[in-house]
């Protein structure tokens, strides 16, 4: 274990642990995403978070806080049914929401459980880690592909946009040239209208000397 691995992080946490979206803190109900150790409520609580989670992240496997099995979102199902002790005796796990029971073991299978039991632990502690491993990998994959995409999108925006502007742009030439062009006539039609003023004049007042 270590800093890196989320399953030991919260092993060696000393507080209680409830869901981080909401008040959810019963360990069976709580699952924990074994990639970045989000900690969510189960599709079993109003909130169902951890499935949430799954659905926003693809991150796919996810770790109940009290029975330490994974699920395995992608494929709908558990990856492995632990080991452990339940008052005294090695059993094994099954779905904690399945009405199946779970599997005891007579006295000469609990003595030679006993003395396999931390080789078993090791066991899985490796499983956990090449799974977390694999599961990391394949987020890499995952977010190097949708980065190329992303580029690729982003390539394409721009040269949509490109083309925009480069149309605006001459269309703004155009409207300059006509604007410039509406200024030109309006100076001669002020021209005229200013050497026409004299004769306008002249008019008015011939027309007032003939009414005299």
């Amino acid at each position: 274990g270590g800093d890196s691995c989320p399953v030991c992080r919260y092993n060696q946490q000393d507080s209680n642990t409830s869901c981080h979206a909401c008040d959810v803190d019963n360990a069976s109900d709580l699952w924990m995403c074994i990639t970045c150790g989000n900690v969510g409520c189960g599709r079993y609580t109003d909130g169902h978070h951890a499935v949430k989670h799954y659905q926003q992240t693809h991150h796919t496997y996810s770790m109940n806080l009290e029975t330490r099995q994974v699920w395995d979102y992608a494929g709908d199902g558990f990856v492995h049914r632990l080991l452990f002790r339940t008052d005294g005796k090695l059993v094994e796990t099954t779905d904690p929401h399945s009405t199946s029971k779970v599997r005891g073991m007579g006295p000469d299978e609990e003595d030679m459980a006993d003395g396999k039991f931390e080789s078993k632990l090791e066991s899985i502690n490796q499983y956990y880690n090449a799974l977390l491993a694999s599961q990391l990998q394949e987020q890499t994959v995952y977010f190097e592909h949708k980065l190329v995409e992303i580029e690729e999108e982003s390539a394409c925006k721009m040269d949509v946009l490109k083309t925009q502007l480069s149309k605006a742009m001459r269309e703004t030439e155009c409207m300059r040239k006509e604007a410039m062009l509406l200024v030109s006539e309006s100076r001669k039609l002020d021209n005229k209208a200013q050497a026409a003023a004299p004769k306008l004049a002249q008019v008015e007042e011939d027309h007032q000397l003939q009414q005299q």
